[in-house]
């Protein structure tokens, strides 16, 4: 029986109206933490078991590596970096947007040996068949052998420097490079948000000054008075907002330098 026709001046109606889209398998995998998240994957990542560690240490720091990466693309949008980061992209794998990341300066060759570091040990104890340790050589030998950062960077110079000396555990200098990694990664984020602040204040002056010349040239009839009012209905300042996730991990980042060697 053909379906009857739609009254006119009747808006259409979509089967899938008022029903929420199925989420799939992978965009569980990319969905992005909130505070709370962060701070119960942190907690697992001290606390748990090395896989439990390396796993998580790696998620999370691939995904301080994503916010990123994204800022630096200049179409953004959720389709286009879906594509970019499928299974079949240019950015589907963590060794690839490690590239992308140097190739675009994002961060630096130390940086980018400490990720590669994370990401050789993530691989190593996601696909290996026996059970494996921080304190097995090989392992232990490529958490400390991790490059040294500038002094400059006094934090990550110092975490560096301690996972790389034999006074601390394998495990607990796991932790320290992935510290000293996350730390790099979102000092940059800050810093390109406060670019993207001056960015923001130059524009914001440029076109206050033009609005002012406007309202001091007010057409006749027009008193000048009113060339403000409208100005000030012009300008209206909506500074960009601070980078996601920025305050996390800087909060979570609670090192227990002295007393912790585990």
């Amino acid at each position: 029986m053909p379906k009857p026709p739609k009254p006119p001046g009747v808006p259409s109606q979509p089967r899938t109206k008022g029903r929420q889209p199925k989420a799939t398998l992978g965009e569980l995998s990319r969905r992005q933490p909130s505070y709370e998240e962060s701070v119960a994957v942190y907690n697992k990542h001290v606390e748990g078991e090395p896989l439990i560690m390396v796993i998580l240490g790696h998620s999370y720091i691939e995904h301080q590596l994503d916010v990123l990466l994204r800022r630096a693309f200049k179409n953004p949008d959720d389709t286009v970096w879906a594509e970019l980061i499928s299974p079949h992209g240019p950015l589907s794998t963590f060794m690839s947007k490690i590239i992308s990341a140097k190739a675009l300066k994002i961060i630096d060759d130390v940086t980018a040996d400490h990720l590669n570091r994370v990401r050789n040990i993530r691989n190593t104890f996601a696909h290996a068949k026996i059970l494996i340790d921080f304190d097995m050589p090989e392992v232990a030998k490529e958490i400390r052998g991790a490059r040294l950062p500038e002094k400059k960077y006094r934090e990550r110079y110092g975490w560096i420097k301690k996972a790389r000396s034999e006074k601390v555990s394998a495990k607990h200098a796991f932790r320290l490079l992935c510290y000293a990694a996350a730390l790099a990664i979102m000092n940059r984020r800050i810093r390109a948000n406060n670019t993207t602040m001056q960015n923001y204040k130059r524009s914001y002056q440029r076109n206050s000054l033009k609005e002012l010349a406007m309202a001091l040239q007010a057409p006749a009839g027009q008193s000048f008075g009113s060339g403000l009012s409208q100005l000030n209905q012009t300008v209206s300042p909506k500074p960009p907002k601070s980078p996601e996730g920025a305050p996390a991990l800087l909060g979570l980042l609670e090192i227990h330098n002295d007393n912790e060697g585990t």
